[in-house]
């Protein structure tokens, strides 16, 4: 279940100046083919750009990528009886009882359970209380689609655990990931690599999914949590005084689905309409008119604390994958890529220095070619410049479509 939506109107006029695939003009320099096969390039890119960024060797995509239909509307398949579900309910798979003795062997909790199933309009919330080895109540919250005849949709739409009712790990983590400059500092009570193997064990045994091998670990510690404050971040509740962010120490862990061994991200697009454009008939026009982004979830979230072990899990639902858009199509190598970031930077004012710290290739959700027919929601290759802007204490991104190599939009990261 998407926490927010962040739209940014694409810069039309900006991807005229950059080249594609077929035009390109080598820059000041190219890579050589060594330094493509690398994972990380250091360079000043023009004046005023350094790059010490981690990037996609070449060999990843020499052979071309996919991009495929998705949906997140009901599939016959996947739908129960609500009254067969409610008697029988099932979490991944897992039956209550099973998913609690699991959480127990692999988090620590105390076996006991409570399970409650609350039916509202459109969706079903299933409740599996536990407590922690320190006594802390946990709650295992999970949400189902329900369709108009009631019944409910197998996949799970989010699973989170609830800390002392507090929901604020993952929204903390994703702030400071945006505010702040890469940090890989461990914390004193554990190790963060070790940590990470146990979160993506957990979320493999739950949901029998394999992630991206790349995860993104942020300690939150009191440097962390001081700086969240200075950039306003953490105001807190002011009927009750309470702090939006826990004050112990933990790691936060992103997990992405992996698609063709690239991670599955969110990163903020926005489409540019036009008279000619048709519609699916399973998206609503309006709906897309007013957000221009499929309302498809993408992270996982799991943090680690030093007190009560596991403290929060974020499960996104799955999407459908509902065949083959594109195949084998070839993508534009990074020397392209930079040659178009490189214009990009020359054609803004920059006042200070920034640093290009990836250049990566995700897949995102996006929208198939008008020229295709009516349009329809996809999952495609993007090539992802992310970089540090000092002026602004912000982590930025420019985006470019991994086929054509041309420019969608500059964002705010979005982690």
């Amino acid at each position: 279940m998407k926490k927010g939506i962040a739209l940014s109107l694409s810069l039309v006029l900006m991807s005229l100046l950059l080249t594609s695939c077929s035009d390109f003009s080598a820059g000041e320099r190219c890579l050589s083919p060594k330094e493509m096969e690398s994972t990380h390039l250091e360079m000043e890119l023009t004046d005023g750009v350094l790059v010490d960024a981690v990037i996609t060797p070449y060999s990843r995509y020499q052979n071309g990528l996919n991009a495929y239909y998705v949906s997140m509307m009901y599939r016959e398949e996947d739908l129960v009886s609500g009254e067969d579900f409610i008697f029988s309910p099932v979490i991944y798979g897992y039956s209550p009882e099973e998913l609690a003795r699991l959480l127990a062997e692999q988090s620590g909790f105390l076996p006991e359970y409570v399970w409650e199933t609350v039916p509202y309009p459109g969706e079903l919330i299933g409740n599996l209380t536990m407590r922690d080895c320190m006594g802390v109540e946990r709650i295992f919250r999970c949400y189902w689609l329900t369709d108009e005849a009631g019944r409910v949709d197998l996949s799970p739409n989010a699973v989170y655990y609830d800390y002392e009712g507090n929901h604020f790990d993952h929204n903390a983590v994703c702030n400071l990931l945006r505010v702040a400059y890469p940090d890989e500092s461990e914390l004193d009570f554990a190790s963060s690599g070790e940590l990470a193997a146990q979160a993506e064990a957990i979320l493999k045994t739950l949901t029998g999914e394999d992630y991206y091998s790349e995860v993104i670990c942020v300690p939150m510690g009191e440097a962390n949590r001081q700086l969240l404050k200075d950039r306003g971040f953490e105001t807190g509740d002011l009927s009750t005084g309470s702090s939006l962010y826990p004050e112990e120490d933990y790691y936060g862990y992103l997990f992405y689905r992996d698609m063709d061994g690239f991670p599955l991200r969110y990163l903020s697009l926005s489409l540019v309409l036009t008279e000619n454009v048709t519609w699916e008939e399973e998206l609503n026009v309006q709906h897309y008119q007013d957000f221009l982004i499929p309302f498809i979830a993408d992270k996982q979230f799991v943090s680690w604390g030093e007190v009560g072990g596991l403290r929060y899990l974020s499960i996104d639902r799955k999407p459908n994958i509902m065949g083959t858009y594109k195949e084998q199509e070839s993508v534009c190598d990074i020397n392209v890529i930079l040659e178009n970031a490189r214009q990009y930077f020359d054609s803004v004012l920059n006042t200070s220095t920034m640093t290009v710290n990836h250049i990566e290739i995700a897949y995102s959700y996006w929208f198939s070619d008008a020229e295709d027919g009516p349009l329809r929601n996809i999952a495609a290759p993007f090539w992802v410049v992310q970089y540090w802007n000092p002026a602004s204490e912000v982590q930025m991104m420019l985006v470019f479509d991994a086929f054509s190599g041309q420019f969608i939009s500059e964002v705010e990261y979005q982690p």
